[in-house]
């Protein structure tokens, strides 16, 4: 079985705790807060967010990553707060081997536990297989 992602679509994931949807340019204003009032949730981020400058270059980032294929990243709904949680991205992504498989791995930056998503992720992958 092949895995491919398609970037081209616009994926949502979704269970009855929280919604994924792609990351966009607008989405700044529901990151702000992170970025200006919670820096540990960046700690370990593939691109580094300090203040409002650094989440622009991070959502630029986020973008021209997924033009060239190699991430996909996601804003996180908290449905049961009705606010946003973070971000939540695949990345290093790498084309087909040998047609076999295509590798991926996911990073979350978000101020909440990350248990809930366990769900969305077993659907994605059963949804781009």
């Amino acid at each position: 079985m092949i895995l491919s992602v398609p970037f081209a679509e616009s994926i949502t994931l979704e269970n009855q705790i929280a919604l994924l949807r792609p990351l966009q340019p607008l989405d700044y204003q529901y990151l702000e807060n992170f970025a200006m009032f919670e820096p540990d949730i960046w700690q370990f981020s593939l691109v580094p967010v300090s203040g409002k400058q650094g989440l622009k270059n991070y959502i630029e980032q986020a973008t021209q990553a997924k033009q060239n294929q190699t991430e996909y990243t996601f804003i996180v709904f908290d449905k049961s707060t009705q606010t946003y949680a973070g971000c939540t991205r695949f990345y290093n992504i790498r084309p087909l081997q040998n047609e076999q498989h295509q590798d991926l791995n996911i990073f979350l930056n978000f101020s909440l536990r990350f248990e809930f998503l366990r769900p969305i992720f077993t659907h994605f992958f059963a949804f781009i297989r």
